[in-house]
């Protein structure tokens, strides 16, 4: 009976022994709550019944427990954080949103994370970070204070991958910032994201390589990606696969789910499941086998750097049976970030936002995007403090910065203020 009452995207495990865990599987394995079965034999176990539901369970070892058990929870909360969100890139008209809103929000989002990490780092991002985050959490989330004490004292670029897979509040804020554009997050961020891209490249793939994601989302979303076969998806966020597709199809969660039991979201979610074949030659974002830095090792886990463009290339549905919903299976491409197209709108939409090169981005062209997104408040404290640090000898970005200051003042209104 308490199983029954779990609410279904909670995160509920059995560990069982050997002596009951047939009689247990057949019973629970029709029960969605549940999302791993822990086997913990004293012999060399070994069942045809567990071949059925592998998907799902697992045995290990009783002095492997504690590690594969926190290993699982710290994948599943991340695959449900990391939730899917994308932009389109599309050459034509769209059902009530024309290619230009869309293309608008690619390119945006292509062009914020290009910035971020072109950005000169310092070595007092970290403790802007730390202290920003210390602030805000002794007032939300005291509890939390540990583990940024914990990055404070421990934390350098090279564990930027781990610090991402484990689970804590910095995966779940990243990734938030990444889906919703939270352009002050961020910013904060920089240093963080620009260390896991660094990482990401330095361990590329070198060969090509076919992975796969499983992920729940709306049917309207669903709808949207089979309607823009054909044309360029960009993931948002950091975007982590697996090379096991049985590993992907494991965070979809228990297909088995009748309408009687759904809450009212999941009546309106669908089960897709990514199968993306990526070349390293193509020029997209970095992505790199993660499996030695990762806290989860035993996912073959394969982590592309946030904003990666894929092409849509296909979709089917495959019906799951009776009792089950069926799965909608995608294959996409990793795009070449080259492709004429796509290079000529994205440098003339950095050329309209900036009006600079592109190898020369800098902090003023973070603030003219902010403007440009209509962030004026942040905008206008970023060149604040770029004033703040320029030299005094520099009279020509003194200017421009007084300048585009004055713009951002005369955009809000404010207009004696903007010709002071």
């Amino acid at each position: 009976m308490y199983i029954r009452s779990v609410d279904l995207d909670k995160l509920l495990i059995l560990i069982v022994s050997e002596e009951t865990a047939c009689d247990l599987i057949q019973r629970a394995h029709s029960y969605p709550q549940i999302k791993a079965i822990f086997i913990v034999p004293r012999t060399k176990f070994k069942n045809e019944l567990l071949a059925k539901w592998s998907d799902y369970v697992r045995i290990v070892p009783i002095n492997e427990l504690a590690t594969r058990m926190n290993s699982f929870k710290s994948r599943w909360l991340r695959n449900e954080f990391e939730r899917f969100h994308f932009d389109l890139f599309n050459t034509t008209e769209s059902i009530g949103r024309t290619s230009s809103d869309l293309n608008g929000e690619f390119l945006t989002s292509q062009y914020l994370i290009h910035v971020i990490i072109s950005l000169t780092p310092s070595v007092k991002d970290k403790d802007e970070f730390v202290n920003q985050c210390t602030n805000a959490l002794k007032k939300y989330n005291p509890g939390l204070l540990k583990d940024v004490q914990e990055f404070r004292n421990d934390y350098t670029p090279s564990d930027a991958l781990t610090y991402y897979t484990k689970p804590t509040f910095f995966f779940k804020e990243l990734n938030m910032a990444l889906r919703t554009r939270n352009v002050e997050c961020l910013f904060l961020f920089r240093f963080f994201i620009r260390d896991i891209f660094d990482q990401l490249t330095q361990k590329q793939c070198q060969h090509s390589v076919r992975v796969y994601r499983g992920q729940r989302m709306q049917k309207e979303e669903r709808h949207l990606l089979e309607q823009s076969i054909g044309q360029l998806i960009s993931m948002n966020s950091f975007f982590s696969t697996s090379l096991n597709r049985k590993v992907a199809l494991q965070y979809l969660g228990d297909t088995n789910i009748q309408p009687k039991k759904m809450n009212k979201t999941e009546m309106y979610e669908e089960y897709v499941l990514f199968e993306i074949y990526a070349n390293p030659e193509c020029r997209s974002r970095p992505f790199a086998i993660i499996e030695k830095n990762s806290a989860v090792s035993e996912e073959q886990e394969v982590l592309f750097g946030a904003g990666a463009i894929f092409h849509l290339k296909s979709v089917h549905c495959e019906d799951q049976g009776d009792g089950h919903h069926p799965i909608w299976i995608f294959q996409i491409e990793l795009a070449n970030g080259e492709e004429h197209e796509l290079k000529y709108h994205f440098n003339h939409f950095h050329y309209n936002y900036a009006n600079e090169e592109l190898i020369k981005l800098s902090f003023s062209s973070f603030g003219l995007l902010l403007c440009n997104m209509e962030k004026y408040k942040f905008g206008s404290q970023l060149f604040r403090r770029i004033l703040r640090n320029v030299s005094s000898n520099n009279l020509v970005e003194q200017a421009r910065c007084q300048k585009i200051m004055g713009h951002i003042t005369s955009a809000q209104h404010h207009y004696w203020q903007s010709l002071r």
